[in-house]
């Protein structure tokens, strides 16, 4: 996936993944990522090969992998304000394509991105006295 909207997707997948695994508890965790770095899959490349490691884990952990690759899509539907509308008998692989899909399709960005732009957007300035701010010496005027 090219662009801005592609690699949000990505990293929002991956920080949902990381999410899911911590919600399972320590020993999960390292667990799975032990699993999928076996595999040459390494923590931050899980947006880009979700669907690899999703199969992965799913094979190792049973039901345990589908919990965690559940709790991901939710966690991904959550950052992009999808209802949550299967279960985790559901074709996830399937479940994940359409969320893709629709993220670029539609041109959505995810509420954490959201967050940083309108940070970024306004930073009130910083000054260290109501006087520095009228002052000829202000640090303003210098730079």
């Amino acid at each position: 996936m090219l662009g801005p909207l592609g690699s949000y997707f990505q990293d929002t997948v991956t920080v949902c993944f990381n999410v899911a695994l911590d919600q399972m508890g320590p020993l999960v965790r390292e667990a799975v990522v032990d699993q999928l770095r076996k595999l040459g899959i390494r923590e931050s490349e899980i947006g880009i090969c979700f669907d690899d490691a999703v199969r992965v884990v799913a094979e190792k952990f049973g039901t345990t992998g589908r919990i965690v690759a559940y709790n991901a899509l939710v966690e991904v539907c959550g950052e992009y304000s999808f209802p949550v509308d299967f279960t985790q008998s559901d074709p996830l692989g399937e479940k994940f394509v359409f969320l893709k899909d629709r993220v670029l399709v539609d041109r959505l960005t995810p509420r954490h991105a959201q967050r940083r732009m309108r940070e970024m957007q306004y930073q009130a300035p910083i000054y260290s006295s109501i006087f520095e701010s009228f002052s000829i010496n202000s640090r303003r005027i210098q730079t």
